[in-house]
């Protein structure tokens, strides 16, 4: 009996690519986004017939789009890379300097520094953020730790932003606490003050003489 022996040695399993920390920005932007204007992600999910509950919460939106961008579909990324420049472009995130961060380039290899060099404008900043998303789809799809920390800096981008907004209400109902609590002392000083010159002027009426 003959024994046939595989020469052919198993191919080692390529390492996961990691986060770099531009990647990991952008998707704490991107959940800011899904917990600001989930509309937005909505709409390019459903637009790539991409199936959602009816009222998808912030974790489904979560998945589903990091699922999307894991594709690797170039289009989808490009046109996420437009809600992603929109929506930041619309509303003021204090937490990042877009600009900064995308315009220039970075830590991301020189493919993305050509594509970001052209112009200071929205175009230059777009490419930047297309890369970007990119370099997640990378990351995504070399393994499941990469996912897995894509998806924890998403959900990071969601609670800081929610208790930006809960830490700022409170402020607004302290405030109006105080302000009525001020009102409240000026009243009843009013009161009082009314009250003394009351009592004092009618201790000051003359006592009228007995005929």
């Amino acid at each position: 009996m003959v024994r046939i022996i595989n020469n052919e040695k198993e191919k080692p399993k390529e390492p996961e690519i990691k986060l770099n920390e531009k990647s990991k920005a952008l998707l704490q932007i991107i959940g800011i986004i899904i917990a600001d204007n989930p509309k937005a992600i909505i709409e390019i999910l459903e637009e790539y017939s991409i199936e959602l509950s009816e009222n998808p919460t912030d974790k489904e939106l979560t998945e589903k789009l990091l699922s999307a961008i894991g594709e690797c579909n170039k289009e989808f990324n490009n046109d996420l890379a437009r809600v992603i420049l929109d929506c930041t472009l619309e509303s003021s995130y204090d937490s990042f300097d877009f600009k900064s961060l995308f315009n220039k380039g970075g830590d991301s290899g020189g493919e993305e520094s050509g594509a970001s060099s052209g112009g200071g404008g929205g175009g230059g900043l777009w490419a930047g953020i297309a890369n970007a998303v990119g370099g997640i789809a990378g990351s995504i799809g070399s393994g499941k730790r990469a996912r897995e920390e894509a998806t924890s800096k998403t959900l990071q981008g969601i609670y800081a932003y929610k208790s930006q907004l809960a830490a700022n209400e409170q402020g607004k109902g302290k405030n109006k606490m105080y302000m009525l609590i001020a009102l409240f002392v000026v009243l009843g000083l009013a009161v009082a003050a009314m009250a003394f010159f009351s009592k004092k002027q009618s201790q000051q009426q003359p006592i009228p003489l007995k005929a």
